[in-house]
C-alpha cells in the first residue's frame, strides 16, 4: 500500500478501489493521486488483489473457453469489498494522528466502483466514509 500526502492538514483521506485492468502502479491511478495531493488530500493506493490471486486470474482466463462457469476473482465483487473493507480498517487502525479523524473517500473505476458501494452499505465499521467518487 502506498500514502501520499503533500499537506500537514489534509482535507481528506481518499482510497482507490481500482477497476479489474488497473493497479497502485497505473499511471492513471499515481497521475490522479498527484492532483489529489497538490489539493490537499492524502490518497492511499493498494491492490485490491494479492499477487496469488492476479496469478490465478491470469491463469484461468486461458482456460475459461474449456471450462464454463469460471468466474475471475477480479469481478467477484464481494470479495473486491471485503478486501477494500479491510484495507479502509488499516488505514484507520494505522493511520498518524493528523489522518485519524480524516474524511474517507474512495476514488472507485469500473468494478472498483462496484466494491466501493458494497463495502459503505454493508460495512458499519466505515462510518467516516463520506463520498464515493
Amino acid at each position: 500500500m502506498t500514502i501520499h500526502s503533500a499537506y500537514p492538514k489534509p482535507r481528506a483521506l481518499i482510497i482507490f478501489a481500482h477497476g479489474s485492468g488497473s493497479g497502485r502502479d497505473s499511471p492513471r491511478n499515481q497521475h490522479v493521486a498527484k492532483v489529489l495531493n497538490e489539493n490537499g488530500f492524502t490518497t492511499l493506493l493498494s491492490d485490491l488483489l494479492t499477487p496469488v490471486e492476479t496469478e490465478s486470474d491470469v491463469k484461468s482466463q486461458k482456460v475459461m473457453g474449456k471450462f464454463p462457469g469460471i468466474v475471475l476473482i477480479k469481478f467477484n465483487i464481494h470479495h473486491l469489498s471485503h478486501r477494500l473493507a479491510t484495507i479502509t480498517r488499516w488505514a484507520i487502525d494505522n493511520a498518524s494522528t493528523e489522518l485519524k479523524d480524516l474524511p474517507i473517500g474512495y476514488f472507485g473505476a469500473s468494478n472498483g466502483s462496484a466494491a466501493s458501494i458494497e463495502a459503505v452499505a454493508e460495512t458499519h465499521i466505515l462510518n467516516n466514509i463520506r463520498q464515493l467518487i
